[in-house]
């Protein structure tokens, strides 16, 4: 399910409610969030067994479309990217957690 007008709406009124720091805090843990994910993930890929250290980091699907998201909207603030630019770094996101 593809991240809609009203997520977006909700992760900037996150962001007003931050400070900058706080907003940078917040990005950075989003960003480590998705890296456990995608350590969770290659895990399972690589064993056979359960491992319920692994499994508690994985991300649903929207999960990691919100997180990559907020990713986007954070670097769309801070560096001015373009709506091509956002696109781009979304499809790098994307491929490299999801």
């Amino acid at each position: 399910m593809p991240v809609t007008d009203s997520d977006r709406r909700e992760i900037l009124e996150k962001f007003n409610a931050l400070s900058v720091e706080e907003m940078e805090k917040y990005y950075l843990e989003t960003e480590e969030r998705l890296q456990m994910h995608s350590w969770a993930h290659q895990k399972s890929l690589l064993t056979s067994e359960v491992d319920m250290s692994a499994a508690a980091v994985r991300l649903s699907r929207k999960e990691i479309e919100l997180a990559v998201e907020t990713m986007i909207l954070y670097e769309a603030a801070q560096k001015g990217l373009s709506w091509w630019g956002r696109t781009k770094r979304r499809v790098e996101l994307v491929k490299k957690y999801a």
